[in-house]
């Protein structure tokens, strides 16, 4: 990465330009301290409540966000402002908490959370000037996401809504059919005649992503600026990938360009699958079977 920056420098690109290829590049990693943070502090989270703590940290962000629209961007709300990078994220985790614990069990918890964070979400959109994309865009005067705002955790709670209510299919599309187990010579005779279904198929594919799901996460955005500057090497200007969203054919150029990032993205994970090894190693992994896949929709 620092060897692009270098060249783009001594080619004259624009120092403003470089900075912006630099911060979507790093940003990723700084979601990896408040991930620490906010693991470790899990005991705590359980002692303390965690359906009372998605409460607090969701008041808390509003807070955060209504002293702006009362009083401007000052220097020290702001500086207030980034508490929310801990009690916005904290909401959703806590939330995962909560259910882990056995709360939101019944669908109409589901539906609600769905609901309450799409309708939260579209009226702060429309009607209290906050940006509809949901990260960071350069030159804007508000981000939903640096620090989290209050509709970014609304999304959230959309989010977490629609999982949930997707839970129930989800797990009966990767599971395995109940019945009696069949003898060896049973599952010896049928070993020929089985073929993977569809449901298995999906969960192989969850599992095999969930093993390098933080390499995934922290080269997606590298992927995207380095088949972005490759081809700005070429000097032409390609529809969708050094264009403005001006018009729908945009977006169907941008899916286009999805499937360059994807591979470009592949020889990422090639390169650096390596560093989460020690996760393929986990006893738990060693004994998972396809039998009896792993919770991996949570």
């Amino acid at each position: 990465m620092a060897l692009v920056l270098i060249g783009l420098a001594l080619q004259g690109v624009a120092f403003e330009t470089i900075r912006t290829l630099l911060r979507l590049a790093v940003s990723p990693l700084w979601f990896l301290c408040v991930y620490a943070v906010i693991t470790a502090a899990t005991p705590l989270i359980r002692r303390c409540g965690a359906g009372r703590l998605v409460l607090v940290a969701f008041a808390l962000v509003g807070a955060a966000d209504l002293v702006r629209g009362l009083v401007g961007d000052l220097e020290w709300v702001g500086s207030l402002r980034w508490l929310n990078v801990l009690t916005g994220w904290l909401v959703p985790y806590a939330l995962g908490v909560f259910r882990a614990a056995g709360g939101l069990s019944r669908r109409r918890h589901a539906a609600g959370l769905l609901v309450c964070g799409a309708a939260g979400l579209a009226g702060l959109v429309l009607w209290c000037g906050y940006p509809a994309s949901m990260v960071g865009v350069p030159g804007a005067s508000l981000s939903n996401l640096n620090p989290p705002s209050l509709a970014a955790v609304c999304f959230g709670l959309a989010q977490c809504g629609l999982g949930l209510l997707l839970c129930g299919p989800l797990r009966r599309l990767t599971g395995q059919p109940t019945g009696p187990v069949p003898s060896l010579a049973g599952r010896a005779s049928d070993a020929a005649r089985e073929r993977a279904t569809a449901g298995q198929f999906c969960w192989a594919v969850v599992a095999v992503l969930n093993l390098s799901a933080m390499t995934v996460f922290l080269w997606h955005q590298t992927s995207m600026i380095a088949t972005t500057v490759f081809w700005l090497g070429f000097g032409q200007r390609r529809p969708g990938l050094h264009t403005a969203p001006e018009d729908p054919f945009w977006v169907a150029f941008r899916l286009a360009w999805i499937p360059v990032f994807a591979c470009v993205l592949a020889l990422f994970w090639l390169a650096f699958k390596d560093v989460e090894k020690s996760a393929r190693r986990h006893p738990e992994i060693r004994s998972m079977s396809p039998k009896s896949p792993p919770d991996v929709i949570r």
